[in-house]
């Protein structure tokens, strides 16, 4: 979300945008005390707000007023609840990943600060969609991820436009617990 932004994430979205520029401004103002920052992007990982994102959406309609209800209708937020399923079952990486990208950074501080990257982009969706996204002018990346998240939600079938089955791309936790 530090790198691109789309639809209904906007606060989210700020949010991670903000600590992009924090951590680029604080890693230049502690470079000449030779302490290392650096930015670990995880795309899509299973994690407790992963879990409970559907729930809590669904709780925010609730608790919405009723005029707002109204404007942005039950459709809305009914969409939203469907496109988060089929990112869930397309996507959702296990969080060992940001684990060992922090760990690797870390013991890249032996190297040297100057040699640390400004960010680590965690889960093959952010290296090769998302940052590449990030990229092009807003207008055109918004207009490419909507046409992918259509074809992702539109998609009845169980496999994607390469033939993967979604279930094959989705690495649990859980598994790697057993």
């Amino acid at each position: 979300a530090g790198k691109t932004a789309g639809q209904g994430t906007a606060s989210y979205a700020a949010s991670k945008h903000a600590l992009e520029a924090f951590t680029s401004s604080l890693k230049t103002e502690l470079e000449d005390f030779n302490i290392g920052v650096v930015a670990v992007n995880p795309s899509f990982h299973e994690t407790q707000m992963t879990d409970t994102m559907c729930s809590q959406l669904a709780k925010s309609f609730e608790i919405t007023s009723p005029s707002m209800q109204e404007e942005y209708g039950e459709e809305y937020f009914r969409q939203m609840e469907e496109t988060w399923k089929q990112q869930q079952e397309l996507v959702l990486w296990d969080p060992m990943n940001v684990v060992n990208a922090v760990l690797t950074n870390i013991d890249e501080k032996q190297t040297g600060v100057k040699d640390l990257p400004k960010n680590v982009l965690v889960g093959a969706d952010a290296r090769f969609l998302l940052y590449p996204l990030s990229l092009i002018p807003p207008e055109v990346s918004s207009d490419i991820f909507r046409t992918i998240s259509k074809l992702a939600v539109g998609n009845n079938s169980n496999d994607d436009a390469s033939g993967i089955k979604p279930n094959l791309m989705v690495q649990s936790t859980k598994a790697h617990n057993r």
